[in-house]
């Protein structure tokens, strides 16, 4: 997306104006076309109410039920231009009216097995029809019915006929009350949550740059409308690079979009106090840390060179991916302080401990051992401000495992695209959140066959040491699921042996051994 390319509001307004300029044209015909288009949308809505009616008593003398078939509810529905495409300003209202109304060829319906849902859109489209018989086609009325249609359509996944509605429904918005109307924003928000249900990034983000382009129209009002719509874009790209988390361009992109959405986040709305709102600074360290671990897997290459020449080269290839990682720890440290910063001036113990705590989570993941500490001990120091039964005081009183920032919204476990196996493993955490000791399993055990790859992918872990009375101390047990991902099958002792007469190893290809902390 083309816009968001900083944090000035700004940016928002770029190639926007041509659209707004020929929705304006359209709304000059306005009263030269209600006639013939209330004509129009009148006998597309007596065909439509018929074939309502026949799906109705098709769907009833087959017996569908809920639980078998379903119920087809998306039935023929009044079909409207989406507002997407250039207006021009010498349409003529005939030809316009004749292109709104006419029926669009014929889509696939969504099968809906929610009977009560199917009865839902099935009124609401009967109450459009009626209402259409009394009043023009861009009443607010009508306007208010289309959304409410647009939001059945959506809980019943009908994403093109839900877009069409929701697109009606902004154009009516736009002839009510003007293209600066902030009254437009839940029919974008309708169909940004449309293309996001279908994970149609390019075409949400657009509608998110449309919504915050008409609040920069109307600066006097001062509410949070955006924030959640950019905050979960910002976890949307975090979460694509973490599905296939690959050291290229494409992750590069993914995180850099969620830090520039988050980032616009503080910029716009870190003025609320933060017992209203969290800023999303666990978010943009999260990213950060994500960036700072792609960078740092270096790609070494085979050449024909000599040996010290292809020392220099990696060398020299190296270095822009310390400077990447440089980079990603001053951006995460910065936003870590600016929440830190406000947490004092607010006078906020639970807060700053929780900042503290995330100052200190960062430096341990960039080996920066006794900052680390420092930050866990003056974290310390604020938990002991708080009553003695605070979450606060608990979660500090074991290991956890790393990255795990404080997020302004709630984020769910994400997993890689790839085949993966959880292993159930006992070791020690030393106080530097390291592992240490671990555990081997018996014989018998069922996972017996991937000790050696899980015990790998365990002291590649870093682990949040617990903190007690202030204190950093070592865990000898510590239960946790090891993550492994499969890339062939495990290796057991029968499959170690060589025929002798051969010679031939029988041995089954190795499982490479990491986990979701290290993609």
């Amino acid at each position: 997306m083309h816009l968001l390319r900083s944090n000035s509001e700004s940016d928002f307004d770029c190639g926007y104006a041509r659209s707004q300029q020929a929705l304006a044209a359209r709304a000059s015909l306005k009263g030269a076309r209600f006639a013939v288009v209330k004509i129009a949308f009148s006998v597309l809505v007596l065909l439509g109410s018929s074939s309502v009616t026949a799906q109705t008593k098709e769907a009833n003398s087959k017996g569908w039920t809920v639980d078998e078939e379903g119920v087809d509810a998306s039935a023929a529905g009044v079909e409207v231009v989406p507002d997407d495409s250039p207006i021009q300003a010498d349409d003529s209202p005939l030809q316009e009216a004749l292109e709104v109304a006419a029926p669009a060829a014929p889509r696939r319906t969504a099968t809906i097995s929610n009977r009560q849902l199917a009865r839902n859109i099935e009124n609401q489209f009967r109450q459009i029809s009626e209402m259409l018989q009394r009043e023009d086609a861009f009443s607010a009325d009508v306007g208010e019915l289309y959304f409410s249609y647009a939001a059945l359509l959506l809980q019943a996944a009908d994403y093109e006929k839900a877009r069409d509605a929701y697109a009606y429904a902004l154009h009516v918005e736009k002839i009510n009350n003007g293209i600066y109307a902030l009254e437009q924003r839940p029919a974008l928000r309708g169909l940004f949550d449309t293309m996001f249900a279908q994970g149609k990034s390019k075409e949400f983000e657009e509608y998110l740059s449309r919504i915050v382009w008409l609040e920069n129209q109307n600066p006097e009002q001062q509410d949070t409308y955006s924030f959640d719509l950019l905050v979960q874009v910002g976890n949307y790209f975090i979460d694509a690079f973490m599905v296939r988390p690959i050291a290229g361009e494409t992750g590069r992109q993914y995180l850099e979009k969620a830090q520039r959405y988050l980032s616009f986040a503080v910029a716009r709305y870190e003025h609320f106090p933060l017992s209203e709102m969290l800023m999303p600074y666990g978010e943009i360290a999260l990213a950060s840390t994500l960036q700072a671990k792609m960078a740092g897997r270096i790609n070494r290459y085979t050449s024909y060179e000599s040996p010290r020449q292809r020392s220099i080269n990696d060398v020299e290839n190296a270095q822009p991916s310390v400077n990447h990682m440089v980079q990603s720890f001053t951006r995460a440290d910065y936003y870590l302080k600016r929440y830190l910063k406000k947490a004092r001036e607010e006078d906020s113990p639970a807060d700053q401990a929780r900042a503290l705590i995330q100052l200190g989570d960062l430096n341990l993941q960039f080996k920066r051992d006794s900052s680390a500490r420092k930050y866990y001990e003056l974290a310390w120091s604020e938990v002991e401000k708080l009553p003695a039964d605070h979450e606060l005081r608990h979660q500090l009183a074991k290991p956890v495992t790393l990255p795990a920032y404080f997020y302004s919204k709630t984020r769910s476990e994400v997993q890689p695209n790839r085949r993966s196996k959880l292993v159930p493993m006992t070791f020690a955490v030393k106080s530097t959140g390291k592992v240490g000791k671990v555990t081997k399993f018996d014989s018998e055990d069922e996972n017996a066959a991937y000790f050696s790859r899980a015990r790998r992918a365990a002291k590649k872990l870093t682990f949040r040491p617990a903190l007690i009375d202030g204190q950093l101390v070592d865990v000898d047990e510590l239960h946790h699921d090891v993550r492994i991902f499969l890339t062939g099958q495990p290796r057991t002792e029968a499959s170690t042996k060589r025929n002798s007469a051969t010679g031939e190893s029988q041995t089954a290809p190795e499982i490479s051994g990491a986990t979701t902390d290290e993609s």
